[in-house]
């Protein structure tokens, strides 16, 4: 099966089984381009590919980059879409089975908790997850895993700065992707 096929067999069956809308940040541009706007700003100007390179879930729709079309879709994307399906389970959690009253806790938590900045424990936490159940597909599809990417990103500015304990980060990757 071509990458292209194993991505879309993959994306009907989890639309199919999860319920979840599976689309890119075209949709509600306005919305997308309002956060990238704001994320460059608290980075620094530093997180400049919000709308280009990261995928985004809100309440049970999971945005793909901007450009991205299920046409273009290769099997790395079956990572993305796994990560992101965390991220409903979590909203869904958090409103008891209903994502509409779950994305509210899991905002407030996520951007807020304990700090926005540096010590945003819950976007640590959520991602982490997320990175981990992605790192579990890519290995059953065959690909290598550098942690020194999943520790980069929870640490700096793709996650404004989640959490600084890289050396924490790694170990409990290394322990969990055994």
């Amino acid at each position: 099966m071509e990458p292209n096929e194993k991505f879309m067999s993959e994306m009907e069956r989890v639309q199919k089984v999860y319920g979840v809308r599976v689309t890119n940040k075209k949709e509600k541009y306005w919305l997308w381009r309002s956060i990238d706007v704001v994320l460059r700003i608290l980075s620094l100007g530093k997180k400049k590919t919000f709308l280009t390179e990261f995928t985004t879930t809100l309440f049970e729709t999971i945005y793909f980059p901007v450009d991205w079309t299920p046409e273009n879709a290769d099997a790395l994307d079956i990572v993305t879409l796994h990560h992101e399906l965390v991220h409903v389970s979590r909203i869904r959690e958090l409103g008891d089975g209903e994502a509409i009253h779950g994305m509210f806790w899991f905002t407030v938590a996520y951007l807020f908790l304990p700090l926005p900045i540096g010590f945003a424990w819950f976007r640590y936490k959520w991602e982490r997850e997320g990175y981990l159940k992605g790192a579990q597909i890519a290995k059953s599809l065959g690909y290598n895993i550098d942690l020194e990417v999943l520790v980069d990103a929870l640490s700096g500015p793709s996650y404004i700065w989640a959490w600084p304990f890289k050396k924490g980060i790694r170990k409990w990757f290394a322990e969990h992707l055994k």
